[in-house]
């Protein structure tokens, strides 16, 4: 979850900052024209299943949206390709209900349902966690109207995903259907692999599209944080959500604005800058995920080896994560997340006025 902090004699705004930027590299083509050039006999198959006909159109980068079906020409057409595909109905979030998400520390979650934590988690209103293909701590959630986020495995360096379809098979086969499914989680920051990774998009579709053929009742989730290198020279895009709308049902957008380099001040403009890029792109279901955790002081040594994240300061005077979520209560998010309980040897155990904001804000209407 951790995001990757530029430094700043490296910051080449690639125009993912700039609204109009996002715009023209995001805008559709009319599809008027390929619609009856279709009809008259041009070549281009429709099909459908699961009574869905997908019409997609392809961006000015040249990446196909929706999940069509990838056919000769996916480049260099200035989004003037129009493809048809077919892909099942993805299913909106779960209706009802609204996620309050903790994560815990990637290096021993999922959580199991004998660890303590879910109960604190709860206690302190929490209703979404982390969990992996087990029955059993499913069973738990759901008898106290708690959620997961099903983890499937990350997308990783080698351009590959870490379970293969095979594996995933056997995992959402083993739980598919169960009421405390929130959503399965499919990829954590992948746009930091995609400049190397130039089929990333449609592998993400890819598997997006094998969860709902599984489990066609459940949404599949990604996490995107706010900035990527887009080529080898260091150049920044900031905000890379756009090659990622469609390929799965629900994005994280992870901002972690309190830095170690700014004791006084944590950068909310960050925030606003992602809502902004989001509300242009019209993502249609998103959660926020904010921060409460810190890494290494900066000059120390550690497991994690990061020294870029301190605590939102939270006193009697500053109240950094509350501000967070007050930034975040403009926007359209569809939930959030707090990244996150334990992290790098640091934990929210004992942190008592974390914990009472974070109740706080779990009680609050957004």
């Amino acid at each position: 979850m951790a995001q990757r902090t530029i430094p700043g004699d490296q910051a080449i705004v690639a125009g993912g900052e700039d609204p109009a930027g996002v715009q023209l590299l995001t805008k559709p083509k009319i599809i008027i024209f390929a619609i009856v050039f279709a009809l008259i006999g041009g070549g281009l198959l429709i099909h459908s299943r699961a009574a869905s006909v997908v019409i997609a159109t392809e961006p000015e980068a040249g990446v196909l949206t929706a999940g069509a079906t990838v056919g000769a020409d996916t480049t260099a057409s200035g989004g003037k390709y129009v493809q048809f595909g077919s892909v099942a109905t993805p299913p909106p979030p779960t209706s009802g209900f609204y996620p309050r998400g903790i994560y815990g520390d990637p290096d021993t979650s999922p959580l199991t349902s004998t660890s303590s934590k879910w109960a604190t988690y709860q206690s302190l209103g929490f209703n979404l966690v982390n969990a992996s293909d087990n029955k059993t701590d499913l069973d738990w959630l759901a008898a106290r109207n708690m959620k997961a986020l099903i983890w499937l495995g990350d997308y990783q360096d080698t351009c590959q995903f870490e379970y293969s379809d095979t594996q995933v098979t056997n995992m959402v086969n083993a739980i598919k259907g169960h009421s405390a499914i929130y959503a399965y989680f499919i990829a954590d920051e992948p746009e930091q692999q995609l400049k190397d990774c130039p089929n990333q998009i449609q592998q993400l579709t890819a598997r997006s599209n094998l969860v709902h053929q599984l489990d066609p009742g459940k949404s599949t989730y990604e996490v995107i944080s706010n900035s990527r290198y887009s080529d080898n020279s260091g150049t920044i895009e900031w905000y890379p959500y756009k090659q990622y709308v469609g390929a799965t049902d629900i994005m994280g957008l992870d901002i972690y604005p309190c830095h170690w380099d700014n004791a006084s001040a944590c950068d909310y403009s960050d925030i606003d800058k992602a809502i902004t890029t989001a509300n242009n792109l019209k993502i249609p279901h998103y959660l926020a995920i904010l921060q409460d955790f810190r890494d290494l002081t900066p000059g120390t040594t550690g497991s994690c080896g990061v020294s870029n994240w301190r605590y939102p300061t939270i006193n009697t005077t500053t109240n950094e994560l509350r501000t967070q979520f007050d930034h975040w209560d403009a926007s359209g998010m569809q939930g959030y997340a707090v990244f996150s309980w334990s992290w790098c040897g640091f934990s929210l155990d004992g942190r008592s006025a974390d914990q009472a904001e974070l109740q706080y804000e779990n009680a609050r209407v957004f």
